[in-house]
């Protein structure tokens, strides 16, 4: 697993900024060993919300290093084979001077989920095509079919490319702000209305979500009895159900 890792200081106690960090387990069933940098993606920017390739050669991910800090834009870093770092991080997509952040892509890399900041606006996700996986993308959309007038942000696209599940502190929450989860028909389809996941929600702050292909679902959460401010949490979700049923939640490291 790789997580986003803000770190604090030891001389303040202050939170500085966010780095990618790697976990590695024996199976689905075992527990994660300590976390470690990722190696070849480390900089002095903050660089967070990652998204792995089926085959674990490319990641993508958020990063201010094109702007300082101001804003974010999405990198993707590839390496030859899982045994190796990541090598030369490449700009992908960039909206200067908003920000765009949370990569999500279909298993074929072609298309692109992300959400979008303008300065003083609230985020909406957007998306991008490309004819193949050597190529630019092309000019982002917004997916209205999903964008409210408040903050939907951080989209995480299912494998079969029939849910897409976001964070929004839209009306109908549960907290500060909700993973909710929208369905569509067919995998290149118009989404349905989303549904707010109560079952994974909290009064606290919900956000990151992600489904693992062993059917775990992993988000943050800074609700009560986590290990830190933020934490990462997991469950399982229930077959061909929107609403997960809780199995097991364990705190992120």
């Amino acid at each position: 697993i790789i997580v986003e890792r803000v770190e604090r200081s030891p001389v303040t106690g202050n939170f500085g900024n966010s780095h990618l960090y790697v976990a590695h387990r024996a199976g689905p069933t075992a527990r994660f060993g300590p976390s470690l940098p990722v190696c070849g993606v480390y900089s002095e920017a903050t660089d967070g919300q990652p998204w792995l390739s089926q085959d674990g050669l490319r990641l993508y991910f958020t990063s201010t290093r094109c702007s300082g800090g101001p804003y974010s834009c999405i990198y993707m870093a590839s390496r030859p084979d899982t045994s190796s770092c990541f090598a030369d991080p490449k700009l992908i997509q960039s909206a200067a001077p908003a920000s765009v952040a949370g990569p999500s892509l279909t298993p074929d890399e072609l298309t692109i989920f992300f959400h979008r900041q303008d300065p003083g606006e609230d985020a909406d996700i957007w998306y991008a095509q490309r004819e193949s996986s050597s190529e630019p993308f092309g000019s982002p959309r917004p997916l209205a079919e999903i964008n409210t007038d408040y903050d939907d942000a951080e989209p995480f696209l299912s494998s079969d490319r029939r849910f897409l599940y976001f964070a929004s502190n839209r009306p109908g929450g549960m907290g500060r702000a909700d993973i909710w989860v929208a369905r569509r028909q067919i995998a290149d389809g118009r989404f349905d209305p989303p549904v707010n996941m109560a079952a994974v929600n909290s009064e606290a702050e919900e956000g990151g979500p992600t489904l693992a292909a062993t059917g775990e679902f992993f988000f943050f959460s800074n609700r009560p009895k986590g290990a830190g401010q933020t934490d990462v949490w997991r469950l399982r979700l229930a077959p061909r159900i929107l609403t997960p049923r809780a199995r097991q939640v364990v705190r992120g490291r």
